[in-house]
């Protein structure tokens, strides 16, 4: 009995281990940890909202690498020092805070975007800035992610200037706008033909 039990723990090891080598392999855990991604453990323990802004932080990273929830519960898990049911709970906890919160919301885009950047980049980081959200809320519970505003990034404006580098830069759609204008111009002259007679 004593025996099957030492084979036990050694198989369970054995299959942390092989789990370890899958994520280590993956794009979300080698992104985990980059300078992007990392943060300060210290004062990390009994804080929720920071676990909280680590996770939402890498689920916007594993949407950005279409990463499963696997993946993404073995990341979590190592960062944080979880077991596989409280990187679960974190989850799943985390994603109903990013349908409640904008703040949580904004956390998980920062996330997708670092992550965009640094695979785009060819895994050159240059800011820290899961550390970053991190010190911003440092004193705040996760009541007080209600409070928290966020400024949403106005929509870029079109202005005559943009739409006339778009336009140079394709002489076909200066054709096209052109017979546009022209067909335009050709129905309106029509029209006051007709309402003048």
């Amino acid at each position: 009995m004593h025996y099957n039990l030492h084979m036990s723990k050694r198989q369970n090891t054995s299959i942390k281990q092989d789990a370890c080598l899958v994520v280590n392999e993956q794009r979300l855990y080698q992104f985990s940890q980059t300078r992007s991604a990392q943060f300060s453990k210290q004062g990390l323990e009994g804080s929720s909202t920071a676990a909280t802004v680590i996770c939402a932080f890498l689920i916007g990273a594993a949407k950005a690498f279409a990463s499963d929830n696997n993946e993404l519960q073995l990341t979590i898990a190592d960062q944080l020092g979880l077991d596989d049911r409280g990187a679960m709970h974190l989850i799943d906890t985390t994603r109903r805070l990013d349908q409640k919160y904008p703040f949580v919301k904004h956390i998980v885009k920062q996330g997708q975007l670092a992550a965009t950047a640094w695979q785009e980049s060819n895994g050159q980081t240059e800011d820290a800035l899961l550390g970053q959200l991190l010190q911003k809320c440092q004193n705040l519970t996760l009541l007080d992610l209600e409070k928290i505003v966020v400024a949403e990034e106005p929509a870029p404006a079109i202005t005559r200037e943009a739409v006339n580098q778009v336009v140079e830069g394709y002489p076909r759609l200066k054709r096209l706008l052109l017979t546009l204008l022209a067909l335009i111009i050709l129905v309106a002259a029509n029209y006051l033909i007709l309402a003048l007679f």
